[in-house]
């Protein structure tokens, strides 16, 4: 399968967009839910807010990110996404996720509210990876995963 996936591709390992680990993780959430997720190639995507990402989709100024199409693809021809009571229990997950980190990218001048997020998006992001873990190991290493994530779901230190 040939693909147009660009070079600082989020699911591409090692681009840019791959290191960063907030947009890594959306990335990789929005394969295992899934929801749509869109090439970052024509925008400042490490300055823009999420309202300003909308109204570029609204516009219809954003593609969907090629990397996520060809990861879709992969996952669908697996059967990850066939059964409809898994399929919404990921993408509740992979929603409530990314409403928590964004909650933790805000801050929190509360100490503990901080570390109850970061527990809970630790928690959330488990539970994916390990609902692709279990399904197929293969699709598991398939994704992109930050090695930094990656690490702290396995448990060891990132290298």
């Amino acid at each position: 399968m040939e693909s147009n996936q660009c070079a600082s591709c989020a699911l591409k390992c090692g681009s840019p967009a791959n290191l960063e680990r907030r947009n890594n993780l959306i990335a990789t959430f929005a394969v295992i839910a899934p929801f749509p997720f869109y090439c970052h190639r024509e925008i400042d995507w490490r300055h823009i807010s999420r309202e300003e990402s909308n109204a570029h989709v609204k516009a219809g100024r954003m593609k969907l990110c090629r990397g996520w199409v060809d990861n879709i693809r992969i996952f669908k021809a697996a059967g990850f996404y066939k059964d409809p009571d898994r399929r919404k229990i990921r993408r509740y997950y992979a929603v409530e996720a990314v409403s928590v980190l964004e909650q933790i990218m805000l801050g929190s001048d509360d100490k503990a509210e901080h570390r109850r997020s970061l527990n809970r998006m630790a928690q959330l992001t488990r539970a994916l990876y390990r609902e692709v873990r279990q399904f197929d190991e293969e699709l598991y290493q398939r994704l992109q995963i930050n090695d930094a994530w990656r690490a702290a779901f396995e448990g060891r230190d990132a290298k």
